[in-house]
């Protein structure tokens, strides 16, 4: 995901910053891994879908270990891509 977002970032978005952030995030009873991608270019546009620019790619991916992608603008306005993944239960701590 991070790949494709910034190959996404270098190709179309004319963007002057990108800002990769990897953390953990606590939702409910379930502690999830963020990955964030948010640049300052042009964006997708008023209606972000999936299908454009490798996003239907990364969306299987995530979702083929039960994690969820979201597409929003970014706060310096450009596109922030966020994977919110399940962590793996060897990383668990007690």
């Amino acid at each position: 995901m991070v790949q494709e977002s910034l190959t996404n970032v270098a190709r179309h978005a004319r963007a002057r910053h990108v800002e990769v952030r990897v953390g953990l995030r606590r939702d409910g009873s379930r502690t999830e891994i963020e990955v964030e991608v948010g640049d300052d270019g042009c964006g997708l546009g008023d209606a972000p879908t999936p299908g454009r620019h490798g996003l239907t790619g990364m969306h299987e991916r995530v979702a083929e270990v039960d994690g969820r992608l979201e597409l929003q603008r970014a706060p310096a306005g450009g596109l922030c891509v966020r994977a919110r993944l399940p962590q793996p239960a060897a990383l668990t701590t007690p």
